[in-house]
C-alpha cells in the first residue's frame, strides 16, 4: 500500500487506501450478513465450517487489518492537520485527504461498532487524536 522506496513518495496512496477499505467494508457486510445465512438451510457442517473460517480470520487476519486501517487513518489525519494549518494546501488535496480519513473511520465501525470488544493496540493513539471519542460515540 505504500509507494516503492525509490519513489519520493512516503505516504499511503489515497486511492489504494479508498480502495483497500470499500474491500475491507464489502467483506465484513458480506460475513456479518445475517439475512444471506438464514435464508439457507442449517446444516451442522457448514456451521462447523463457518466457525472455523471466521476463527481463523480472527486469529490471522483480523489484528493486520485493524493495523492497517487505523495506520492509514492515523497517518491521513496528521496530514489533514498539516493542510488545515497551512496556507499552500489546496481545496481539492485537503478535501481527498479527509475523504480518506472519513471512509478510514467508517471502515473500522463496520467491523469494530461500539458494541464489539476494541483490543486493538493502535487504538489509544487514534482516540487520543480524536479526542478518546473512537470506540465510543464517534463510530
Amino acid at each position: 500500500m505504500r509507494p516503492a522506496e525509490s519513489t519520493s513518495q512516503t505516504s499511503f496512496n489515497p486511492h489504494v487506501s479508498l480502495l483497500f477499505f470499500h474491500f475491507v467494508i464489502e467483506i465484513s457486510e458480506e460475513v456479518a450478513d445475517q439475512i444471506i445465512k438464514g435464508a439457507r438451510q442449517f446444516s451442522s457442517e457448514r456451521h462447523v465450517r463457518d466457525a472455523r473460517v471466521r476463527d481463523a480470520v480472527r486469529e490471522r487476519d483480523a489484528a493486520r487489518i485493524n493495523e492497517a486501517v487505523l495506520t492509514i487513518v492515523v497517518e491521513h489525519a496528521e496530514r489533514l492537520q498539516v493542510l488545515r494549518k497551512s496556507e499552500a494546501a489546496t481545496s481539492r488535496e485537503t478535501s481527498e485527504v479527509l475523504e480518506v480519513v472519513d471512509w478510514g473511520i467508517r471502515t473500522f465501525g463496520s467491523y469494530a461498532g461500539p458494541s464489539r470488544n476494541l483490543n486493538i493496540p493502535r487504538i489509544s493513539k487514534i482516540s487520543d487524536f480524536f479526542g478518546g471519542q473512537v470506540g465510543s460515540t464517534l463510530i
